[in-house]
């Protein structure tokens, strides 16, 4: 996306603000550019944040593979990477957590039972 999270910002402060210049101007669907202002966010020195490797569903590998793989397990090198960064976050002295989280299944039956 980015190589730091200051030109990721500035990306998107300029998407959206010509998002909302074309949706000002009537080029884009009112609707489907809301008018909500910009907004600079202050985050806390230390933030709580979680993570997981195994979704349930989607695993990471490759689709050719995925039926040959009787596994089907997260690859090693995402695992990895993930494992670094949980690492790296904790030596700035955030609070890293594994969680799991809920079956994909059961987030679509809650929200087709909420549409109706």
């Amino acid at each position: 996306m980015a190589r730091n999270v200051a030109d990721l910002t500035f990306a998107a402060k300029g998407m959206y603000f010509i998002a909302q210049e074309r949706r000002d101007e009537g080029y884009m669907m009112r609707q489907r550019v809301l008018p909500i202002p910009w907004r600079e966010v202050e985050l806390p020195r230390k933030m709580k944040i979680g993570y997981f490797i195994e979704e349930g569903s989607v695993k990471v590998c490759p689709m050719k593979y995925l039926r040959a793989r009787a596994d089907k397990q997260t690859s090693p090198a995402c695992r990895r990477a993930v494992q670094i960064c949980v690492d790296k976050l904790r030596e700035a002295g955030h609070e890293v957590e594994l969680f799991e989280p809920p079956p994909r299944t059961s987030i679509f039956r809650k929200t087709l039972t909420r549409s109706n």
